[in-house]
């Protein structure tokens, strides 16, 4: 085997193992541990840059690899319908002649199938960190919103429970902004309460001229049907 065949090869196993890692269930800390040192370690960062010329010295080898592959195939193919291993020793000659091109064949088909693997792997593993880079800013959003959301939430609790007293508040920047915030929500809240009452006047005011036209279409009807029946009793008489 060629050295860049073994570094692929060396590639290759590091990958199936660091992939195994990283599936394998573990503990929370441990898993959280792991997750940081990935997202966060500047020898991972320099690990990442030296994996993308990595991918194109891959690249380069499968295309290689492929091209022999394809190749030697098409050759061994020929050679068959030519009824090339048959030629003077009868059936000896596919003992002895085709030794040699049946092991360049396998270890080019081998050759194509490590780096293909290898490269299969080296993008799994990429788009696997930068999901954890994805998860690791949710996470720091929503630690931030959460600490956000306790602060303003204990500054009105102490406003409350200053008005309850009777006392006057501590922080007038909080307040104000706590009243500021109240009115928007009130005024939201009007808004969308009249929004609906006004909606469902409408709707209300429709089904009540619908309703109105079907009475006096009714009313009409009954008018016609009465006149009728006078007519005939008129008749009658």
């Amino acid at each position: 085997m060629s050295i860049p065949n073994r570094l692929a090869l060396v590639l290759l196993i590091t990958e199936i193992i660091v992939f195994l890692i990283l599936v394998l269930p573990m503990p929370r800390s441990v898993r959280k541990t792991i997750t940081k040192f990935i997202t966060q370690s500047w020898i991972v960062t320099k690990l990442v840059t030296a994996f993308r010329w990595t991918f194109i010295f891959l690249t380069l080898l499968f295309i290689d690899s492929f091209t022999r592959q394809y190749k030697m195939t098409q050759e061994r193919a020929e050679a068959i319908e030519e009824g090339h291993y048959h030629h003077q020793h009868g059936n000896l000659g596919i003992i002895t002649g085709d030794l040699d091109p049946r092991a360049k064949l396998y270890y080019a088909q081998r050759n194509m199938y490590m780096t293909g693997f290898a490269l299969f792997l080296m993008v799994v593993l990429d788009r696997y960190r930068a999901v954890l880079l994805e998860l690791v800013r949710s996470e720091e959003q929503v630690a931030e919103l959460t600490v956000q959301y306790a602060s303003h939430k204990r500054q009105l609790r102490t406003l409350l429970d200053e008005r309850d007293a009777g006392a006057a508040p501590s922080t007038p920047a909080a307040a104000t902004v706590v009243s500021d915030d109240v009115e928007e929500i009130v005024r939201k809240r009007v808004a969308e309460e009249t929004k609906k009452v006004k909606e469902q006047a409408d709707a209300n005011f429709a089904q009540y001229l619908e309703l109105s036209d079907r009475y006096n279409e009714l009313e009409g009807k009954f008018d016609r049907l009465r006149e009728k029946r006078a007519d005939v009793v008129v008749q009658d008489e």
